[in-house]
């Protein structure tokens, strides 16, 4: 039904991005079930954008499930597996790929595989995907406003936003 309405809203021009927010941590979260995982994978197979965290992508993808880092073919791996399900880009947020966290994807615009490292901070702040979006989406604005260390921004913002000169 939601996919259908995605499908319908898509042939009328609008672009359709999918953010599944089913589990981190390599489980999904409490009432997520395997039948939930199945209704992502459809909308999914509607979206121009997909955003999965890592979890979510080793859900959906069925590729390297128990698996905390993985290479850099891994990661490709799981960026086809899921771009086969429909969706056009992908943006796996939360990756430990060669041992650096980054983001990993596909960019269906340039027709290229990305990799964006950032530095991991080991503090959690759950519930808060809406206030601490993806670096992905930090580069993006960031790039957009012209920012020349966008990373370094955020940084400074998780650890310590009331200390920080911008």
């Amino acid at each position: 039904m939601v996919a259908e309405y995605c499908r319908q809203q898509q042939r009328e021009g609008k672009r359709i991005f999918v953010d599944p927010i089913m589990g981190d941590d390599g489980v999904l979260y409490n009432g997520v079930s395997e039948n939930t995982v199945g209704y992502m994978r459809q909308l999914c197979s509607v979206a121009d954008i997909i955003m999965p965290n890592y979890t979510e992508a080793v859900f959906l993808s069925g590729k390297h499930k128990g698996i905390e880092e993985v290479t850099e073919q891994q990661a490709r791996e799981i960026v086809d597996e899921l771009r086969t399900l429909g969706a056009k880009s992908v943006i796996v947020t939360s990756i430990v790929v060669d041992g650096q966290s980054c983001v990993y994807g596909y960019d269906d615009g340039k027709g290229e595989y990305f990799k964006i490292p950032f530095e991991y901070v080991p503090v959690q702040f759950p519930g808060t995907g809406d206030i601490f979006p993806p670096p992905s989406w930090w580069e993006a604005y960031w790039a957009a406003m012209d920012c020349k260390n966008p990373q370094l921004f955020s940084m400074r913002t998780v650890r310590s936003p009331d200390t920080q000169e911008y």
